[in-house]
């Protein structure tokens, strides 16, 4: 039998997927993809990407070893979207002020952050963004009362919308 906070995470899940393919359906960064060839292939010109990371956090996918190694261009692209978390090097996901501007602006990215999955400060941020980071919580953490009452506080398409305008 299943529980009811794994029945509220798949229903919070299917919600959030179709709520970021209508969001990246509306991005011309995301829908046009002769643009994102154009930007994989001019990576090297720092300029261009860099304009595109500030508008777009997630094109830190198409950036060099060195822009993510940027860390103002880095923090920048987290307030931006911080699932691009997910493009950086081991090393930048183990620092901590990183992690904390990623999981501020979108707590799913607590999913590339497996140093701070037991640092109940973090994963409160994160579930308090959006509930459905708290399947990326660690096991005993998930027992926490306050963990707990934070990730059913608020529902996650309540959140996206509050972060989409």
């Amino acid at each position: 039998m299943r529980s009811r906070t794994s029945n509220f995470l798949d229903q919070r899940t299917e919600q959030l997927a179709e709520y970021l393919t209508t969001l990246m359906a509306r991005d011309p960064f995301f829908a046009n993809p002769d643009l994102r060839e154009f930007l994989a292939v001019k990576a090297a010109d720092a300029d261009i990407l860099r304009a595109a990371i500030l508008r777009n956090g997630m094109l830190l996918a198409h950036a060099t070893p060195e822009q993510k190694a940027n860390r103002e261009l880095v923090l920048a692209a987290l307030k931006q979207n911080g699932l691009a978390l997910q493009f950086l090097s081991e090393e930048m996901q183990a620092d901590r002020e990183i992690v904390q501007v990623a999981v501020n602006r979108s707590g799913g990215a607590l999913q590339w952050a497996p140093n701070f999955q037991t640092d109940k400060e973090i994963c409160m941020a994160a579930v308090s963004r959006s509930p459905l980071a708290f399947r990326y919580v660690d096991e005993d953490l998930q027992q926490d009362e306050e963990i707990l009452k934070a990730a059913a506080a608020t529902p996650a398409t309540t959140r996206a919308r509050r972060s989409a305008t």
